[in-house]
Order: structure tokens, then sequence, then C-alpha cells
């Protein structure tokens, strides 16, 4: 199921015939797939059409990661990697339906007939019932459903890889617009590492939705990565080239339902507030120029904060628990008041 084929219509018009031919003998499960080439395509032409099918059909869960390419006289055919045999494609095709009806019956009967709340309540979803499966990382080998759709859907676990697809499967099965998106992610003091989320339209506007770190960062429900601009998305993912410009602030959660913070004054007063109402949970996101050295730092530098103004409220003590996803500027604090 393709609801539109983004990267291939960034394709040139040869590598556009190219993919309409490896991409239909694909679907046939055809062992070989003869070209209409007269010359051996080079290395990275192949790889920039076989890397745009894959994204653009999460579907095609059966297409190994290999190929080879064979010319016989004036004929080159490519011969495709299958890691399934067509009779159990069929039969997991048949339960993909199954599983994705499912899933997408109980979202769809939460968030109504709304494209936004139900991207929403999707995203709410995998938080709620997958988990990220670490022991995939680097062995896809191993575990190759944690790598496409299968993961999510059937195992409830996956790599970003898996969950993206998933996402962006059920994203068009509800008729929203939605593309994987390749690229680098930093996290937890470590350097940037491979990583893949998604691109999401509403309404003729783009944004980003990284459902992989809402699930790993899961305290309760949290919409940090959900349908975000670039400004937002920069904080912690780089690296990512050839897909749509993401300016639009308008369904972030921070700066929307809860605040951006730009200097001290703006935290003062948003912690008094607080307090003085004896908030359990306070959560708010630093403006870029208020992220200044380490999370321990910035960490340590708000429950202090936190601590002194409340003495200045109050008589009673108050502990502190604060906790920051690394590189994202989110703040959240859980208050328990003595």
């Amino acid at each position: 199921m393709i609801k539109s084929r983004y990267y291939h219509d960034r394709l040139t018009v040869t590598e556009q015939k190219l993919y309409d031919e490896i991409y239909s003998g694909m679907m046939r499960m055809a062992e070989q797939i003869r070209l209409s080439v007269t010359s051996f395509p080079d290395d990275v032409m192949m790889e920039h059409i076989y890397r745009a099918i894959r994204y653009d059909d999460p579907a095609l869960f059966f297409i190994g990661g290999r190929y080879r390419l064979l010319q016989k006289g004036n004929e080159i055919s490519i011969f495709p990697e299958y890691t399934y045999s067509r009779a159990r494609v069929n039969e997991i095709n048949v339960n993909i339906s199954r599983k994705a009806s499912e899933l997408l019956s109980a979202v769809c009967n939460r968030a109504g007939r709304d494209a936004v709340e139900r991207e929403k309540q999707l995203y709410l979803y995998f938080q709620r019932n997958f988990q990220y499966h670490q022991a995939a990382v680097g062995n896809a080998g191993v575990y190759p459903d944690s790598y496409t759709l299968l993961g999510p859907l059937f195992d409830k676990k996956a790599v970003c890889e898996g969950f993206s697809k998933a996402y962006m499967f059920l994203m068009n099965a509800m008729d929203i617009n939605c593309i994987c998106v390749s690229g680098k992610a930093r996290r937890k003091g470590s350097t940037s590492q491979g990583h893949q989320w998604n691109i999401v339209w509403h309404n003729g506007k783009t944004y980003h939705t990284d459902v992989t770190w809402g699930i790993s960062e899961v305290r309760g429900e949290n919409y940090d990565y959900l349908d975000i601009s670039d400004e937002s998305i920069r904080l912690d993912h780089m690296d990512y080239y050839g897909v749509p410009g993401c300016s639009h602030k308008d369904l972030e959660y921070f700066g929307n339902k809860a605040r951006i913070i730009s200097s001290e004054r703006e935290l003062d007063g948003i912690l008094k507030t607080a307090l003085k109402h004896r908030q359990e949970k306070v959560e708010f996101r630093l403006a870029p120029a208020m992220c200044k050295g380490s999370t321990n730092t910035t960490i340590q530098n708000i429950s202090e904060k936190t601590i002194n103004i409340y003495r200045q409220l109050s008589n009673g003590a108050i502990s502190v628990r604060v906790t920051s996803p690394e590189g994202s500027g989110i703040i959240r604090l859980d208050l328990k008041y003595t």
C-alpha cells in the first residue's frame, strides 16, 4: 500500500523507470527482474533506487537489503533477496490486515474523524503497547522483523526503523500522508548515531514525529516528539536531507499546552506558580539559549532553584525529582510536599 511515492518522485527520469520495473517485480516476488537499460547501473544509482523503494512502501517487509546484478549479453537483470517464501508472505499479509484493522479501530474509536487527534491516539498507542528492542540493535540478521513493520505489529517491539515503517503504514491506512526519514540523533551524552523517524502531513503542513523516542522516553504520557518543527527536532536530530521543511509549530505540545522558557525570570515565575498551588508535576522546555552546560548541571540548578523558592513560600519541606531527555531541553519535575 503506497499513499504517495515521495522518494520515487525525487529520482531522475532514468532512476524512476528502474524503480518502477524493480518495484513491479518485487510485488510479484520475481526471482529475476529484467531492466530496460543498456549499460550496467553503478552502485550509487542502485542503492539510491533500492532505498527509495523500501522507504516508499513499508509493506515490503519481505525484501532483504542485498541483491545481485547480472549482465548476460545485452540483458541486465537484478535478483532481489526475499526473506520469506511467497506462501508465507501471503499468510503474513492476511495477518497484517487483521492486526492493522483491530489496532486502527481502537485508535479511531477514541479519536473520532479528526486526523490530528487520530495521529495523537496512534502515537499514544505505540507508547502504551510497544517497547524498544535493545537486543536487536546492530543485529538485523538475528532479529530481522525488528527492522520492519512486523516487529511492532506482532512482537510489540522493534528498533527505530521498524517503528517508523509501522507508523507510516498505519498512518497511510488512516489516509494521513506520512513518510520515513533517515538521519542521525544524539542522546544521553552519546555521539550521533543513525536513526529513523517520520514526517507527517496535516492540512497541507509538515511535521516531524519520532515515535521511537516517544516510546523510549515515556514517563506516563508525553508528546515531546509528536508533530514538531525543524527547530525543535534539531536539538537532538541531525543530518537528514531531501525531505520537506517543517517550519510550523502550531501542533507542538511545548509552546502550546506546555511552556517554552526563554529567561530566568520566566523560569522563576512558572516555579513560583506551581509551588504556590502545590502542583506535583511540572513540565516545560528550555529555549536553546537557556540550555547552558551539561544536562546534569541544568538539572542540579533547577532542583536547587525549586527548593530555594519553596523555602521562601513555606515553612514545609519539599523533595524534587528532575528528569530531562539528554539534549532535548525538556524538563520534568516531580514534587512531593511534606
